[in-house]
């Protein structure tokens, strides 16, 4: 997140999308950066909803931090709005940039 945070997006909000959502915002909380979630928008009572939700605004984003996973994957790859693309780096302790459209979907396991 340091890193995002002196790249040329200024004014950001974070929203969260992740299968840990509590420990993800205590995270962010550390580092005082406040975030939103689909269960903050619908009350967290509707997993399918929620997906959709959280697949749509990784697919509208300016930026995209992505996890090693497919869904989030695609996403980035339908989005036509973001100035840059980050996942984690299979050897790197910190998020790396990647093209949606040219490179692999997944990552060799972190070892």
């Amino acid at each position: 997140m340091d890193d995002l945070k002196r790249t040329c997006l200024k004014d950001f909000f974070v929203y969260l999308c992740s299968d840990e959502i509590e420990y993800c915002k205590r995270e962010l909380q550390a580092r005082n950066l406040f975030c939103i979630t689909s269960p903050d928008l619908i009350g967290g009572r509707n997993a399918p909803l929620e997906l959709t939700i959280d697949f749509l605004v990784m697919a509208r984003s300016n930026a995209l931090l992505v996890a090693n996973s497919s869904l989030s994957f695609s996403a980035a790859m339908l989005n036509q709005n973001a100035r840059i693309f980050l996942r984690p780096g299979p050897h790197e302790d910190r998020y790396i940039p990647f093209d949606p459209w040219n490179s692999h979907v997944l990552l060799p396991r972190f070892a």
